[in-house]
């Protein structure tokens, strides 16, 4: 029996969140992060259009003002105490809720603004040349 047959005969059993979560744990590396970037990027589309919904003149000064917010945010003790959380509540303000998911899928780290307009677009990030 091959550790797939055993999966497929196992996940079946749990409850089905759990065979979810498990299922994505036991992912390639390569898919899990493909499906974090996805995530994130998802969440940055939507904070830039609540952006340019609340009144940012363009693309590229809503592509700003995320980049000011979401580094702001990293820099206070509210994501320090909020990182672990899985989500922020839905009663918090929208915008806020989507810094945090795009904190958490970024692993804590800022935006780079250049790659924003990829990512409004929707296309993948290219990676650095090595």
């Amino acid at each position: 029996m091959t550790h797939q047959d055993r999966l497929d005969r196992i996940l079946p059993m749990l409850p089905p969140d759990d065979a979810a979560w498990l299922s994505e744990q036991l992912d390639p590396p390569w898919k899990q992060r493909a499906r974090r970037l996805d995530a994130r990027d998802a969440a940055i589309r939507e904070a830039l259009a609540l952006l340019i919904r609340g009144g940012a003149p363009s693309h590229a000064s809503a592509e700003a003002e995320l980049v000011r917010r979401l580094n702001r945010y990293l820099s206070t003790a509210a994501w320090r105490t909020e990182r672990d959380l899985p989500a922020l509540p839905e009663s918090a303000d929208p915008l806020p809720r989507l810094l945090h998911r795009i904190a958490r899928a970024n692993h804590g780290r800022g935006l780079s603004l250049g790659h924003l307009p990829h990512i409004r677009r929707g296309e993948r990030t290219p990676l650095p040349k090595s």
